[in-house]
C-alpha cells in the first residue's frame, strides 16, 4: 500500500515515500504543528492484523525510545490512525551503510570510524538491557556528516523482560520466514548461537558487527551463499578467509579484531561492547600516528596565510620553508619556559599542517575573560584530538597552574569521569570528603586548563562540568565531542574537516 503525498495521519503530513523493509514503509513527512522534518515507519495495512508483527513493531518503538544516545535513531512517538499504525523518528539525512558500500569500497579509516560509532550505539543500547539482533548494513545510516545511526530495534530483545531462549527461537523462525530478499541480508549477519536458536546475549550483536566490518574491508561478507540455508551452514561450520588474504592492504591489528569478533564459540569473543570499543579506539589512534610524513602537505607559506605572534608551537615542531615564528615554526624561547608549566601533555611526533586558522581561532576564544567551555565538535576522523592538543601545546604560558589532557574514551560511566579528572592532577579523596569536592577544592583557585576528550563518551557528566566551572572561576575547559554538551556556558567550535593543498604542494 503506497500512501499518496499529502495525505494527513493526525498532524504529520505525508511528503513522499522513502524507504521500505521487512517491518514496513517508510516516508518522509512534516510535522505540522512543529514544522519540523521527520520519517513515519508505517507497517502496512493488510499486515496490521498479524499479532505477531504488531508486536515487533510496538517492541522497536519502546526499545529505541528507551535509549539516548547521537549514534541511535531517536523515536519521538509511536501513533495510529484507524487503519494505521506507525511510529514517528528523526529524519537521517543521508545513506544507508549498504548504499554506501555499494558507491565504493571503504578504507580501514572509514571502516573504522563507522564500526566505532555502531558500537557505541551498542555499549549504550546493551548497558540498557537491550540486544539488537539484527545488525546490518541495511539498519546503519551514516548521515551527510559523516554522523552514523543505528535503526530498527524491531527484533530487539530486552533481556530484563522477556524469556530468551522463547523469544530466540521466535524470531529466528520469523526471519527464515518473511521472504527471500530479507532472509539472506539478515541470515548472512547472525551469529551461530542466534542461527541454532540458542540463547543469545550481547556478544551476538558483535558477531554481527564483525561480519559488517569484514564486509566493508574486504567488499563481501566473510560467508557468501547462494540461499539462506548455505549461508547458514557457513556461519555454523566454515572459517572465513582471513582478512590479511582478503583485503591485504588492511593493518593487522585490524584483522585481528575481526577474526576475534568471529570466532564461533562466543565466549571466545569479546566480553563487551566496551572491550571491543576500547581496542577499535586504540587501533584508530595509532593508525593516526602512523601516517607516513609524506601524507601531510605543506601549508601555504605566505605571510598573509600565517598566524603571527600569537599562535607558538611546541618543542616537538620544526620549521618548514620559513624562518617565520609561525604556529609550524619551533621556538626555543616558549621551549624554556613551558617547560616551567605543569602538564601532562606528550610531545607531538608529527606536524599539524592546515589547521593554523583553526588553532589561532580556538586561542583567541580561551583568551577571552567571558569564555570558559569551548566544545569541539564535529564528526569522527576530522582530527578534533590533535587540534585540541595543538591548542594546548601553544597554550601552556598561559595557564599558570597548567593544562591537564584526560582521555574519555575509555570510560562509559559518568561516574568515573571524576576519577578520570584527578588522577593527572593528583587529586585524591581523602577521609570523608567526596572526590567531586576535593576537585572543586583543588581547582578553586588554580588557572588551569582541562582538555576532555571524547565526552560524546559520557555525555550525561556534562553537569559535572558546569558544576566545576561554576566553583572554580579560573578554570577553563577544552572538550572535544561528537555532540555539544548543551550548557549555557558553551561555545561550540565545529571541525570542519581537512581540506588539502594540491599535490604538488606535498612535501618531498
Amino acid at each position: 500500500m503506497t500512501i499518496p503525498q499529502g495525505t494527513r495521519l493526525g498532524r504529520y503530513e505525508v511528503r513522499a515515500a522513502i524507504g521500505a523493509g521487512g517491518m514496513g514503509e517508510v516516508y518522509l513527512a512534516e510535522d505540522v504543528r512543529l514544522g519540523r522534518t521527520i520519517a513515519l515507519k508505517i507497517l502496512p495495512e493488510e499486515m496490521a492484523l498479524d499479532l505477531q508483527r504488531m508486536s515487533r513493531f510496538t517492541q522497536e518503538a519502546r526499545a529505541t525510545s528507551a535509549l539516548n544516545h547521537p549514534n541511535i535513531i531517536t523515536i519521538h512517538e509511536i501513533d495510529q490512525t484507524a487503519s494505521l499504525h506507525f511510529i514517528v523518528t528523526e529524519f537521517i539525512d543521508g545513506v544507508t551503510l549498504r548504499e554506501r558500500m555499494k558507491a565504493a569500497r571503504l578504507d580501514a579509516g572509514e571502516a573504522l570510524d563507522i564500526t566505532v560509532q555502531v558500537v557505541s550505539a551498542l555499549v549504550a543500547a546493551h548497558a540498557a538491557g537491550i540486544v539488537h539482533r539484527d545488525i546490518k548494513p541495511e539498519n546503519v545510516m551514516v548521515r551527510r556528516d559523516g554522523l552514523v545511526k543505528v535503526l530498527d530495534f524491531g527484533i530487539a530483545k530486552l533481556t530484563d523482560r522477556m524469556s530468551r531462549k522463547s523469544h530466540a527461537r521466535v524470531d529466528a523462525e520469523t526471519l527464515l520466514a518473511t521472504g527471500e530478499g530479507v532472509i539472506v541480508g539478515t541470515v548472512s549477519y547472525m551469529s551461530p548461537e542466534q542461527a541454532r536458536a540458542e540463547e543469545v546475549d550481547e556478544r551476538t550483536d558483535l558477531w554481527s558487527v564483525g561480519v559488517m566490518l569484514y564486509e566493508m574491508l574486504a567488499g563481501h561478507r566473510p560467508f557468501e551463499a547462494a540461499t539462506p540455508v548455505e549461508a547458514l551452514a557457513l556461519i555454523l561450520h566454515k572459517e572465513p578467509v582471513p582478512l590479511a588474504r582478503s583485503a591485504p592492504d588492511v593493518p593487522a591489528d585490524l584483522g585481528g579484531i575481526v577474526q576475534k569478533t568471529l570466532a564461533k564459540n562466543r565466549d571466545e569473543r569479546y566480553r563487551t561492547a566496551e572491550d571491543l570499543l576500547l581496542d577499535l579506539r586504540r587501533l584508530t589512534r595509532e593508525i593516526n600516528l602512523e601516517k607516513p610524513l609524506e601524507r601531510f602537505l605543506a601549508p601555504d607559506q605566505s605571510s598573509s596565510s600565517r598566524v603571527r605572534g600569537a599562535n607558538r608551537s611546541s618543542h616537538a615542531d620544526t620549521v618548514i620553508g620559513s624562518d617565520n615564528d609561525g604556529i609550524s615554526a619551533g621556538s626555543s624561547e616558549l621551549t624554556a619556559a613551558a617547560a616551567e608549566q605543569p602538564h601532562n601533555l606528550s610531545a607531538e611526533l608529527t606536524l599539524l599542517i592546515g589547521r593554523e586558522r583553526e588553532t589561532a581561532e580556538l586561542m583567541q576564544m580561551l583568551r577571552r575573560e567571558d569564555v570558559r567551555l569551548v566544545t569541539l565538535t564535529g564528526i569522527g576522523g576530522t582530527g578534533k584530538t590533535r587540534l585540541a592538543l595543538s591548542v594546548a601545546r601553544a597554550s601552556l604560558t598561559e595557564f599558570a597552574s597548567g593544562i591537564f589532557f584526560i582521555d574519555l574514551s575509555a570510560i562509559s560511566e559518568t561516574g568515573l569521569v571524576a576519577s578520570a579528572v584527578a588522577q593527572p592532577l593528583g587529586v585524591k579523596e581523602t577521609g570523608n570528603t567526596p572526590l567531586k569536592e576535593s576537585l572543586k577544592e583543588y581547582l578553586r583557585e588554580k588557572q588551569v586548563l582541562l582538555v576532555l576528550d571524547n565526552f560524546e563518551q559520557v555525555i550525561d557528566a556534562a553537569p559535572f562540568v558546569a558544576e566545576l566551572l561554576f566553583s572554580s572561576p579560573r578554570l577553563k575547559m577544552l572538550v572535544t565531542s561528537r555532540v555539544s554538551l548543551h550548557l549555557s556556558a558553551e561555545h561550540e567550535y565545529i571541525v570542519p574537516p581537512l581540506a588539502l593543498p594540491e599535490t604538488e604542494h606535498r612535501l618531498p
